[in-house]
C-alpha cells in the first residue's frame, strides 16, 4: 500500500469514528426546558392513590406523600438533582420518620439515578435514615451510591408539559441495626419500586419561580 493509500485509509478511519460519535451525542437523552432565562425550577405533584415504597431491611417503608424540587441550569441536561421529602411513612404497620439528611437524589435522562450531597452539605455525615419502634426497633441509613437502575420517565416531544418519573431501582446499599429488622448489618438488596410522581418546570427568575414553561425527556 503506497503512503497516500494509507494516509486516505487513516483519515476515512478518522471521518468513521468522528461521524460515530456526533451520531451518538445527537441521539442522547436529554433533559429539556423552554425557560426563556435558560433556567428551569422543577417542582412535583405525587400522583393521587400512589405510594413511594423503600424496601430495606426485609421490610417495605411505605410513604403516602413525597415531595421534590430542584434547579436545572440550562435549557439542556444529562441529569437533575431534586432534593426530597417524606410523608405519612410506615414500617410493619408502625409510623416512622424518613429524613433525607445531608442527602438528594439525582435522576439521570439515561435511567440511572445516585444519591448525592445536598449543595454544600455532606450526605455521608448526615444519610438517608429512618427508624422504626415497636417494643424492638429497626434503624436503616443509606449513603451516598450511582449506578442505580432504573428509572423511567414519560413526556416526550409529544408532551411538553410535565416529566413523570417512576422508579424501579434496585441494588440500593444500606446499612441495618435492631431486632425488628429482618436483615441486619451492610445489604445491598434494597428497592424504590413505587412512587410515581408528575414534576412540573417553572422559569427560573433569578432564583425565584416565575411562569410554568414546558419540560421533557428526549
Amino acid at each position: 500500500m503506497t503512503h497516500k493509500n494509507r494516509l486516505a485509509v487513516l483519515l476515512g478511519a478518522a471521518m468513521l469514528v468522528l461521524g460515530a460519535a456526533a451520531a451518538s451525542s445527537a441521539f442522547a437523552v436529554e433533559f429539556h426546558s423552554d425557560s426563556s432565562t435558560g433556567n428551569t425550577v422543577i417542582t412535583n405533584t405525587t400522583t393521587t392513590g400512589t405510594s413511594h415504597k423503600i424496601d430495606t431491611a426485609g421490610n417495605n417503608v411505605t410513604c403516602t406523600t413525597a415531595s421534590f424540587s430542584g434547579t436545572m441550569a440550562g435549557n439542556t441536561a444529562s441529569a437533575i438533582a431534586l432534593e426530597a421529602t417524606y410523608s405519612g411513612c410506615t414500617f410493619f404497620g408502625v409510623s416512622v420518620s424518613l429524613s433525607m439528611g445531608n442527602c438528594r437524589y439525582e435522576f439521570k435522562a439515561n435511567g440511572e439515578a445516585a444519591i448525592i450531597d445536598k449543595p454544600g452539605k455532606d450526605c455521608s455525615a448526615q444519610p438517608i435514615t429512618y427508624k422504626a419502634l415497636f417494643l424492638s426497633s429497626c434503624h436503616v441509613t443509606i449513603g451516598e451510591q450511582s449506578g442505580l437502575k432504573s428509572v423511567a420517565y414519560d413526556g416526550g416531544t409529544t408532551d411538553k408539559g410535565t416529566i413523570t418519573i417512576t422508579p424501579a431501582i434496585s441494588g440500593i446499599t444500606y446499612t441495618a441495626t435492631g431486632s425488628l429488622c429482618s436483615k441486619t448489618g451492610m445489604q445491598s438488596d434494597g428497592n424504590y419500586t413505587s412512587g410515581t410522581t408528575s414534576l412540573t418546570c417553572y422559569v427560573d427568575t433569578a432564583g425565584v419561580e416565575g411562569a410554568s414553561t414546558p419540560c421533557w425527556v428526549a
